[in-house]
C-alpha cells in the first residue's frame, strides 16, 4: 500500500504542475485553437516505401526530432520510456545496452531487435563473457528526421535479427534547393551532480542548385557524474561525482543528382561515447558475520572425508556499514579492516568508450514505373574499458562476502576489447505509389568480422596463501601469471547472410488490400577463441582441455508474412498480419575440463554441446487506425499473439563447474497490446497516451540431465520484461503577448513492476533481487518561440525519482524458501534515474 500510495501522490503532483502550468499560461495568454500538429501525419519508411504512420499496416511508433527534444529524450534509455512495449537496459555497462520489444528478450547470440541508421543495419551478435564489450552502439539522438519503432516481427524486410522488431534512426536528407539550419545549446544543472551542457549545430543546402546538395550537423554533450565514492570505514568522499560521460557525433551527407533519373548519396557518421564510471550505488550493508573456514592442504574446504585441517581463517563481524544509500558506492580498494587505518583508501573506476562509424553510398535511380535502390556501408564499431573487480572478484571466492580483514589490500580489474567490421550491401526495387498493386524486393549482403579479448588482473597469488595457506598452484591447478593475468579470453567471429526478399500489396477491391512476402536468407556463422589463466586451470590453451575452441555453421530460413488491411476511409482503417521472426543459431565455447569433469561424471556425460539451434516464433497481430471525435482525435491500437520455439537461453551447470552455455530450451508465448491516442481537448489543450501490456513466460520447464536434475527455470516463469508501461503527456498551446508562439508540457511515464530473474524452484533464484519494482519518471517543458529562435525551460525527472532500475546482492537459494543458500553477499548494487535536471535551451531552426 505505501508503494501505490507514494505513486498516487506523484501523480497528483504531476497532474497539479501541469494543471498551475495551464493556468499560469490562461493568465497572460488568450486561448486560441493551437496545436494542430498533435495530429499531424508523420511520414515513414518502415514498409520501405513512404506512408504515413496512421496508414501502415503495422504497429509503429514514430518520434520526430522536435518529439524527442520535448520529452527530454537524450539517451536510447530515455526513448524507450517514450514508446509502447519497448524496453531497453542499461548502456553503462560493459555489455552496452539489451533491447527488447513485446517481450522478445534475449541476452546471448545475435540480436532479437534490428537496428538501423537509415538504411544501414547496426545490430551485432553478443559475444561470451562477462566483460565482452558486446552491445550495439546506437546513434546519437540529434539533427534526426525521427526515430521509428516497429514492433513484431520484420524479417521480410530488416532480417533475421528484427524477431522482435526494429529500431531505424532516420537522418536529415539534404536538399537541393534551400538551405537550413539547425543549432541549440543546452546548459542544466543536475541534483547531487553538477553542470551538463550541449551544443549541437547542422546546416545544409544546395552547391550547385537542383544538382549538389549537402548536409553536415556536429554534437558534443557532457552531463556531469552524481555517484560518490566513500570510505566504507569512514564515510569519508573518496571521489564526487564520478560516473560523467562525454558524447559526441559528426555527419556528413551528399546529394548529387546528375540526371533527372538518377540520384547518388554519400554519408560518413562517426560518434564517440566516453563513460567515466558505472552508475550503481551501494545500500547500507548489515552487521555481516562470517564463520571461522577451515581449509585441507589442498586449499579446499575442509569436511570429514577430505583430510585434515590443514589451515584455519578465524570468523570476523563486518559492519554495519551506514555510510552509503543512493548516489554513495563502496566499490573502492578492498582495504582489509586490519589495515584500514594504515592504507589510504582509493577507487579506480570502471571507465568505458564506444565508438561508431558508418560509412555509406547510397543510389536511387528511376526507372518509370519502378525505382531502384542500391546501398553499400562500411560499419565499424568499438567497445573498450576497464571494470573494477575488486570487490565482486573477493565475493566470488568468498560464498559473496566480499570483504577481508586480515589481508592488506585486494585489487582485481577486468580490462576489455571488442572491435567489429563489416560490410553490408542491399539491392532493392519498388513501385510507385498510385496503382493497385505494389511491390518491394530485392537482395540483402552481410559480412562481420568480430574481435573480443578480456583480462582479469587479480593478485590471487598472495591472497591465495594469505586466506587458504598454500600457494595458488595449489589452490587453481595453474600459476597466477607474473602481472596477475589469471583470465584471458580471446574471441573471433565471422558472419556471413546472404538473402532474397519481397513483400507486395493488392487491393482486391477499392478498400481491401491483401499483403504477401517473404525472406529467403542463408547465414553462416564461424568461431574460433582461446581460454588460459589459472582460473581455468591451465596456463596453455589446447583443444584438449578446453582453451581452444573452434566451430562453424550455417542455416538456410524462410521467414514469410501475410496480411490484410481494410479501409474504411482515407483516415480509419484495421488491419491483421500473421509473420514468423527467425534468429540463427550459434558455436558454444568448449567447456573448461579440468573444472569440469568431476561435474560431468556426476552427470554421465562427456562435454558441453558446441552449437545449439536457431530458434523462431510467428506472431499474429491485428490492429485499428481511427481518426475519431469530429477529427479531434488519432487513436491507433493493437493486440498480439507470439508463440516462440526453440528459444535460446543459457544454462549453468552445478558446482564445481558452473559453466554456462547456450543450448534451446522449449518455448514461450507472449501476449498484450498497445494503444497510442492524441488528441485535442479544447482551445490549445492536447494530450496523449501511449500503453503497452506485455504477458511474455516460458510454455516449458528447462531441467537439466540426472542425476542432479538442476531446474534452470520452470514452465510459466515470465521473461524479464514490464507487463505495463504507459506515457501520459499534456501539452497548451498559447500566443505569448498575442504575438510569440508558445507551450507548455508535462509527461508523466510508468513502467509495472516485473520479474526480473527466474524464481523460487530455479538454480538461480536469488530471492532479494528477482522482483523489480514499478518506476515513475516525469518530465516539464515551457518553451516561447521568437522569430527563428526557441527558448525552453525544462525539468527532467522533476520530482527526482529514486525508483530501483536494476538490483543484485542478497542470497542465492538452493530451495524454494530460501531456508538453504549457496552464497550470501550482503552488499545491494543498485541503479537508478539520473538525479533532477533542471536547465534551460536555445534552439535556431531555420
Amino acid at each position: 500500500m505505501q508503494r501505490w500510495s507514494n505513486r498516487g501522490r506523484r501523480l497528483a503532483l504531476a497532474v497539479s504542475a501541469s494543471g498551475a502550468a495551464l493556468l499560469a499560461a490562461a493568465g497572460v495568454a488568450a486561448a486560441q485553437e493551437r496545436g494542430a500538429d498533435v495530429l499531424g501525419e508523420v511520414v515513414v519508411t518502415a514498409t520501405k516505401q513512404s506512408d504515413t504512420v496512421n496508414r501502415v499496416p503495422l504497429s509503429i511508433t514514430a518520434v520526430t526530432q522536435a518529439g524527442i527534444d520535448q520529452q527530454g529524450v537524450k539517451t536510447i534509455q530515455d526513448l524507450a520510456r517514450t514508446v509502447p512495449a519497448l524496453s531497453i537496459s542499461t548502456s553503462n555497462t560493459p555489455n552496452g545496452a539489451n533491447i527488447s520489444i513485446r517481450g522478445v528478450y534475449s541476452t546471448i547470440g545475435a540480436a532479437t531487435t534490428a537496428i538501423y541508421l537509415d538504411d544501414v543495419n547496426l545490430q551485432r551478435r553478443t559475444t561470451a563473457g562477462t566483460f565482452s564489450g558486446s552491445g550495439v552502439i546506437f546513434p546519437q539522438l540529434y539533427d534526426l528526421e525521427r526515430v521509428e519503432v516497429l514492433r513484431g516481427p520484420q524479417g521480410t524486410l530488416y532480417g533475421g535479427s528484427a524477431q522482435g522488431g526494429a529500431v531505424r534512426f532516420i537522418t536529415t536528407t539534404p536538399s537541393l534547393t534551400r538551405y537550413s539550419a539547425l543549432a541549440r545549446g543546452e546548459l542544466s544543472s543536475t541534483k547531487d551532480g553538477g553542470t551538463n551542457y550541449e551544443i549541437g549545430a547542422a546546416v545544409g543546402g544546395p552547391l550547385v542548385f537542383d544538382k549538389l546538395g549537402f548536409r553536415a550537423s556536429v554534437l558534443l554533450r557532457r552531463d556531469s557524474g552524481y555517484i560518490d565514492h566513500v570510505d566504507q570505514y569512514t564515510g569519508r568522499t573518496i571521489a564526487e561525482n564520478t560516473n560523467g560521460d562525454d558524447r559526441s557525433a559528426f555527419r556528413v551527407s551528399l546529394l548529387w543528382r546528375p540526371t533527372d533519373r538518377l540520384s547518388i548519396s554519400p554519408a560518413i557518421y562517426v560518434s564517440r561515447e566516453h563513460h567515466k564510471d558505472i552508475d550503481s550505488f551501494w545500500e547500507n550493508v548489515p552487521a555481516t558475520t562470517v564463520p571461522t573456514a577451515r581449509f585441507n592442504a589442498a586449499g579446499a574446504a575442509s569436511t570429514a572425508t577430505n583430510g585434515p585441517v590443514a589451515f584455519t581463517l578465524p570468523g570476523f563481524t563486518y559492519g554495519p556499514y551506514n555510510v552509503f544509500g543512493a548516489y554513495k558506492t563502496g566499490l573502492n580498494c578492498n582495504i582489509g579492516a586490519n589495515f584500514a587505518a594504515t592504507t589510504a583508501p582509493c577507487y579506480a573506476g570502471s571507465p568505458r568508450t564506444s565508438g561508431l562509424t558508418v560509412a555509406n553510398v547510397t543510389a536511387e535511380y528511376d526507372f518509370g514505373p519502378v525505382t531502384g535502390h542500391f546501398t553499400t556501408a562500411f560499419v565499424s564499431d568499438r567497445n573498450k574499458g576497464v571494470n573494477d573487480q575488486s570487490i565482486s572478484d573477493n565475493a566470488t571466492y568468498q560464498g559473496g562476502t566480499p570483504f577481508l580483514y586480515t589481508f592488506p589490500l585486494f585489487f582485481g580489474k577486468a580490462p576489455y576489447k571488442n572491435e567489429r567490421n563489416g560490410v553490408t550491401e542491399e539491392l532493392r526495387f519498388a513501385t510507385k505509389a498510385g496503382g493497385p498493386l505494389s511491390l518491394v524486393g530485392g537482395a540483402f549482403y552481410s559480412y562481420q568480422r568480430t574481435r573480443a579479448r578480456s583480462h582479469d588482473y587479480t593478485n590471487l597469488k598472495d591472497y591465495a596463501l594469505a586466506l587458504r595457506g598454500v600457494p595458488d598452484t595449489v589452490v587453481f591447478g595453474a600459476p597466477v601469471a607474473a602481472d596477475g593475468d589469471v583470465s584471458t579470453r580471446d574471441q573471433k567471429l565471422r558472419e556471413e547472410e546472404v538473402a532474397a526478399f519481397g513483400e507486395g500489396s493488392y487491393f482486391v477491391t477499392p478498400k481491401l488490400k491483401l499483403i504477401a512476402g517473404g525472406r529467403l536468407a542463408k547465414s553462416t556463422f564461424k568461431y574460433e577463441s582461446i581460454l588460459y589463466g589459472s582460473f581455468f586451470g591451465f596456463a596453455v590453451p589446447s583443444a584438449d582441455n578446453g582453451g581452444v575452441n573452434v566451430g562453424s555453421q550455417s542455416e538456410t530460413s524462410f521467414s514469410p508474412k501475410l496480411g490484410a488491411q481494410y479501409n474504411f476511409s482515407d483516415n480509419d482503417n484495421v488491419y491483421v498480419t500473421a509473420a514468423k521472426g527467425f534468429r540463427v543459431g550459434g558455436v558454444n565455447t568448449g567447456s573448461i575440463r579440468t573444472k569440469c569433469q568431476s561435474t560431468f561424471t556426476a552427470l554421465g556425460i562427456t562435454d558441453t554441446p558446441r552449437e545449439y539451434a536457431s530458434d523462431s516464433l510467428w506472431s499474429y497481430e491485428a490492429g485499428a487506425k481511427v481518426r475519431t471525435l469530429g477529427g479531434r482525435a488519432q487513436i491507433n491500437a493493437s493486440v498480439f499473439y507470439i508463440r516462440w520455439s526453440n528459444v535460446q537461453v543459457n544454462y549453468t551447470l552445478p558446482q564445481p563447474c558452473g559453466f554456462s552455455y547456450t543450448t534451446n530450451a522449449g518455448g514461450a508465448v507472449s501476449k498484450g497490446g498497445d494503444v497510442q491516442a492524441q488528441f485535442k481537448i479544447v482551445g490549445g489543450l492536447s494530450g496523449s497516451v501511449l500503453a503497452s501490456y506485455t504477458d511474455a513466460h516460458y510454455t516449458d520447464s528447462l531441467i537439466g540431465p540426472a542425476p542432479t536434475n538442476t531446474v534452470f527455470f520452470l514452465k510459466g516463469s515470465p521473461l524479464p520484461v514490464p507487463k505495463v508501461t504507459y506515457n501520459l503527456g499534456l501539452r497548451y498551446d498559447f500566443a505569448l503577448m498575442r504575438r510569440y508562439d508558445a507551450y507548455v508540457r508535462a509527461d508523466y511515464q510508468h513502467s509495472g513492476g516485473y520479474q526480473r530473474g527466474f524464481g523460487p524452484g530455479s538454480s538461480s533464484f536469488n530471492i532479494d533481487t528477482y522482483m523489480a519494482q514499478a518506476t515513475d519518471y516525469v518530465t516539464a517543458r515551457a518553451a516561447v518561440t521568437i522569430d527563428d529562435v526557441e527558448v525552453s525551460v525544462f525539468a527532467n525527472n522533476l520530482f527526482n525519482s529514486q525508483d530501483i532500475l536494476s538490483r543484485s546482492g542478497g542470497r542465492a537459494c538452493s530451495n524454494a524458501d530460501c531456508s538453504v543458500t549457496r552464497s550470501v553477499n550482503p552488499v545491494f548494487t543498485d541503479t537508478t534515474f539520473r538525479p533532477r535536471t533542471v536547465g534551460v535551451s536555445v534552439s535556431y531552426r531555420r
